[in-house]
């Protein structure tokens, strides 16, 4: 599946049923449409399954089904959420927590020697290559930069500084 711009709001309308072990939801005054399907569906009502679920197929405005089973308990009236969700590379998933290591150095630990390593690491998966270019790097988010160049320039991965304040080195990623 190719990254999708995130510009659908949430559906909530109406309530769900939900069945233990099961991949049917069934909605009651929903209008449920097959372009849900790839999204992903929580139920949001005072839980303990809060987990989130991909929407593998379309029925009918009442009916969809999940990639996998609904593990939490069963019930019905329920409240819930259908939202979109942007797909990376899992490859590139250890780069939140890399960026997240450095923010973390470099803000309440104050140790730049340790942000800066991190920070490498976020941009060329080698804390000892403090190089900004796609020809001197082949891991971290500049080499996923190469690896996925054939995606659409009009949704590159960025990443800017946070202005938090002057003595902030705090830094974020956007997504685009």
């Amino acid at each position: 599946m190719r990254d999708r711009n995130l510009t659908v709001a949430d559906y909530t309308t109406g309530t769900v049923t939900v069945t233990q072990n099961s991949a049917t939801i069934t909605g009651s005054g929903t209008t449920f449409t097959a372009n849900m399907v790839g999204r992903w569906f929580q139920v949001t009502t005072n839980t303990l399954d809060s987990y989130w679920y991909r929407i593998s197929a379309y029925t009918s405005a009442t009916v969809i089904t999940l990639e996998s089973v609904y593990e939490g308990a069963s019930g019905s009236g329920l409240s819930y959420k259908i939202g979109e969700s942007m797909e990376t590379p899992e490859e590139t998933h250890i780069l939140l927590a890399d960026a997240v290591t450095s923010a973390w150095y470099a803000g309440p630990a104050q140790d730049i020697t340790k942000a800066t390593w991190w920070n490498n690491v976020f941009w060329t998966g080698d804390g000892n290559n403090n190089s900004r270019s796609l020809a001197n790097t082949n891991g971290g988010l500049l080499g996923a930069k190469k690896r996925y160049a054939s995606r659409s320039n009009s949704r590159v991965i960025r990443r800017i500084k946070q202005l938090n304040s002057a003595s902030s080195k705090l830094w974020a990623t956007t997504l685009s």
